[in-house]
C-alpha cells in the first residue's frame, strides 16, 4: 500500500494523477484524478492480495497453520462478531475493501463456523450451510507475554543442552 502514498500515480487506463501543491502554504491537496487512481490501484492491490491468500490456503495437503497478531484483540473480534448474522458466503464488497490484513478477511469467515467457540462468544451463525460446514480446525489465542516467557524458557533449555553437548564431546 506504500505505493499509493506517492506524490503522483500513473495508470495505463486512467493516466496520470498528482497532488496539487500550494507553495505559499506549503501544503499539498489530492486532485480528483489522483483520488480516482488511488482508489483503482488500491482495489487492484487488494484483489492481488486475495489471490495470494487463496493460493496459500488451497495449497495445504494435510494441515495448515495460520499465525497472526492483533493489536487490540477485543475490538477486532467484536468487529468480526458483527458478521455472524451475514447470510452469504462472501463478505460484502465494502467489508472486503476496508481490510488492512489477511485476518480482516479470515476472521469474519472463521467466526461464523461452529468450531469457532473461542471467538464466537456462544453466538451461532444463522445460516445452517455456513455454520455446519464440515471443515475441522481449532483456534488458540496466545498472549504476547506468554510467547516471550516461552521463548526465554526454550533459550535457557538450549543453553543447558549446549553445555551437556560440550561435556560429552570432550
Amino acid at each position: 500500500m506504500m505505493d499509493l502514498n506517492k506524490k503522483y500515480l500513473l495508470d495505463k487506463e486512467l493516466g496520470f494523477g498528482t497532488k496539487l501543491i500550494n507553495p505559499k502554504l506549503r501544503v499539498s491537496y489530492p486532485t480528483l484524478p489522483y483520488i480516482a487512481l488511488k482508489k483503482k490501484m488500491r482495489m487492484e492491490l487488494l484483489a492481488e492480495e486475495m489471490r495470494v491468500l487463496y493460493v496459500a490456503l488451497t495449497r495445504a495437503k494435510e494441515k495448515l497453520y495460520l499465525v497472526g497478531t492483533l493489536k487490540d484483540p477485543d475490538k477486532t473480534i467484536t468487529n468480526w462478531r458483527n458478521h455472524i448474522a451475514h447470510q452469504d458466503w462472501l463478505l460484502p464488497d465494502f467489508e472486503r475493501a476496508k481490510a488492512k490484513s489477511y485476518l480482516d478477511w479470515v476472521g469474519p469467515a472463521l467466526i461464523r463456523h461452529r468450531e469457532c467457540v473461542v471467538l464466537g462468544d456462544g453466538q451461532i451463525c444463522l445460516t445452517e450451510e455456513i455454520s455446519s460446514h464440515p471443515s475441522r480446525w481449532t483456534i488458540q489465542q496466545v498472549k504476547g507475554e506468554e510467547l516471550v516467557n516461552h521463548s526465554r524458557m526454550i533459550k535457557s533449555e538450549m543453553m543447558n543442552c549446549s553445555h551437556l553437548f560440550k561435556k560429552v564431546k570432550q
